[in-house]
């Protein structure tokens, strides 16, 4: 009777414990709600991550029951118009879909901050059964501290946080799910509650595989280790092969199959190599270089987002490592994961969420020895209640530790959209003013979210990024003429994306290729179609550059970048920076922490959009370009560019307003946070 009050006050310890971390990401939420203007517009609250739009999206259009095998979706991958059939949703919309409504809306759009509020949920479940594997294992207090890093950690509280509706909040439920419900299995004699239990095994399994696809590959090793822990634990033959199979069966043979062939991709994966092979003649640069959380990062850089603090991170690692050492029997199951979390270190960043819970574990297993063996000294006569006290000293402690040193993770962090209020406005003005489904030629991080609040059609999107479509995004961004731009969409509209991909297949060099496109004089747009900048694109300019000044003959990018100025004032036609001053009169860059200037070769004075004075300087033929931005006479923005970023289209365009009227038409203009173009019928 005893035991089983212990049992019940573990489970509630352990709902407590991720009633800390709902708390915590619902406490982010009211923070939103107590800054509306910044995180929330009409009807709409920010999401966190782009991917966010596209489930909602889905799990909008289940409800709209357009998932019925006759409806189209047509707004992706423009100009390729026919669209796929919906069949069957994702399954993480089809739970947003079906669970949104248990959550209150706050006043604003009910899928939206319903799926928010249940996402915040999801992502804490793990705890559960994390600790409860290892108070099965005699070490709750590593199961507590391992689940608040876990929960915390800059590597997954930031994927998992307030807005961040996306598969990474189950990453690790299921798992350590998986896991202990297979620990149970020797604890019962019935082949068939052994079997059952092994069934439920494989249906977490499966539901892994639903939720994310990248599972497959756990999925496959988990199977085959499923089966050596049934060996190591002795289980009879003819058991192990029931059971085998049945975890096969309940998490889907064809899971199973593909599993196989995920473990193959996997390891000759250009995911962790960082370098794509074009199946073309040429070879497009790799959207993986420009992406955060897929970046290889130093091993530095890995345990401050694991846990900030050297001296524990090593603590966890050398903890767990024994606890392996000692245990590993009972341990064995940990080692995939593990894997994938030590292999932060080598490939991606994002795979550093999977080893912070072994960290707080380790940290917690290490701590509860040290009192376990400090209390058989105090107390040489063992006893039940000496494990017993060890454990709730242990508890105590590593509580005391994590919120000792929470500033060590990323506990009080505030997430900030996604894609900023003021630029979702403009999307919502934008809908007012295009037609319906207009297709939107911009930067693949707004494609779900122009698809999902104006129903616009993009290019491309973050389903459909990296390819030949983002390559020519970024070089008609980067171009220095407008109607070669302008060549580029009309051989697009015409020749759709089928038609790229031929004259990329057949081209041998780069100037092959990008001649028949850009040089496609013949062809007029006839589909209302539209430019459109938005601020946060100056940001992110070096990625669209990285792609845009490709060099396929090198296989090699050189990407531009804004080089923002600190200044104070402007007196006598000097310019006062941080760092250095400007003479306007002369052209000259004087540098106050070294030696020597750098000459201008013009300096732009732009206001709402528009050029309103120039100053060239006809002798500085090798000179850098001076912007000043102003924003109704009010000077926001200054910085320092090469030639080639300012005769950019984006520059020209959207910075300064220099547009082809013959070929364009400003329809909208909220700068600097956004600014549309039309693109017109060529003129013969």
């Amino acid at each position: 009777m005893r035991k089983y009050y212990i049992h019940i006050a573990i489970v509630i310890l352990s709902v407590f414990i991720a009633g800390i971390s709902v708390y915590k990401r619902n406490a982010q939420f009211n923070y939103w709600l107590k800054h509306k203007n910044v995180f929330f517009t009409h009807n709409y609250s920010s999401v966190t991550t782009l991917d966010a739009y596209y489930w909602l999206r889905q799990a909008r259009f289940f409800n709209e029951g357009r998932y019925d095998g006759k409806h189209r979706y047509f707004l992706n991958t423009y100009p390729n118009t026919k669209g796929s059939v919906l069949k069957e949703p994702p399954f993480i919309s089809y739970v947003l879909a079906k669970f949104y409504k248990f959550f209150s809306s706050d006043g604003y759009n009910h899928l939206y901050v319903g799926s928010i509020k249940l996402i915040n949920l999801l992502a804490s479940l793990f705890i559960i059964p994390l600790i409860l594997i290892f108070y099965k294992l005699g070490f709750p207090s590593a199961g507590v501290l391992g689940g608040l890093i876990g929960s915390f950690s800059w590597a997954y509280y930031p994927r998992s946080c307030t807005g961040r509706i996306d598969t990474d909040s189950l990453l690790l439920f299921f798992p350590f799910l998986a896991i202990l419900i297979t620990m149970f299995i020797p604890n019962f004699k019935s082949r068939y509650i052994k079997i059952i239990l092994a069934f439920l095994t494989g249906i977490v399994l499966n539901l892994y595989a639903k939720w994310h696809g990248a599972a497959l590959s756990y999925n496959f090793i988990f199977t085959w280790l499923f089966l050596i822990f049934l060996f190591f634990h002795k289980e009879d033959k003819k058991n192990m092969v029931l059971m085998f199979f049945t975890l096969i069966i309940g998490s889907n043979p064809i899971n199973f199959l593909h599993g196989l062939g995920s473990v193959f991709s996997l390891l000759g994966s250009s995911y962790f190599a960082g370098i794509l092979h074009a199946k073309a003649s040429l070879q497009l640069p790799n959207i993986i270089n420009t992406i955060t959380e897929t970046q290889k990062k130093s091993a530095r850089e890995v345990i401050n987002m694991v846990y900030a603090m050297q001296p524990l991170f090593w603590l966890g690692i050398i903890g767990f490592v024994a606890m392996f050492v000692k245990h590993w029997r009972k341990v064995f199951l940990f080692l995939p994961l593990f894997g994938l979390g030590m292999m932060s270190f080598w490939g991606s960043n994002r795979f550093a969420l999977f080893l912070a819970p072994f960290v707080g574990v380790g940290i917690g297993y290490i701590f509860e020895l040290i009192i376990f063996y400090l209390l058989n000294i105090y107390k040489k006569n063992r006893s039940e209640n000496h494990k017993l006290i060890s454990n709730g000293v242990g508890i105590v402690i590593v509580l005391v530790i994590f919120f000792a040193f929470k500033n060590k993770t990323a506990y009080s962090m505030i997430p900030p959209p996604s894609i900023k209020v003021a630029t979702i406005n403009s999307f919502i003005n934008l809908k007012k003013i295009l037609p319906k489904h207009a297709a939107v030629f911009t930067w693949w991080d707004y494609g779900y979210c122009l698809q999902e609040i104006p129903e616009f059609a993009t290019y491309h999107d973050g389903g459909h990024h990296g390819g030949i479509a983002t390559y020519l995004v970024g070089k008609g961004f980067t171009l220095n003429n407008q109607e070669k731009l302008y060549n580029m969409l009309s051989f697009w509209e015409h020749f759709k994306n089928e038609g790229m991909r031929k004259v990329l297949k057949k081209s041998f060099t780069g100037f092959e290729f990008l001649s028949k496109i850009l040089d496609y004089d013949k062809g007029s747009i006839k589909y209302p179609t539209y430019i459109l900048y938005t601020g946060d694109m100056i940001g992110k300019y070096g990625a669209i550059s990285y792609f845009g000044n490709w060099d396929f003959n090198r296989n090699k990018s050189f990407p531009d970048g804004y080089s923002y100025l600190r200044c104070s004032s402007i007196k006598n036609n000097v310019l006062y920076c941080s760092n250095l001053d400007i003479n306007l009169t002369k052209g000259e860059i004087n540098f106050k922490n070294r030696n020597g200037k750098a000459l201008l070769k013009k300096t732009v004075f732009a206001n709402n959009g528009y050029v309103v004075r120039e100053i060239n300087y006809p002798d500085n033929k090798n000179g850098i370009f001076l912007q000043l931005l102003m924003k109704k006479n009010k000077i926001f923005n200054i910085m320092l560019l090469n030639n080639r970023l300012f005769s950019s289209n984006f520059n020209q365009q959207f910075l300064l307003g220099n547009i082809d009227k013959k070929l364009y038409k400003e329809v909208y203009n909220n700068f600097p946070v956004a600014r549309a173009f039309k693109v017109l019928p060529r003129k013969n």
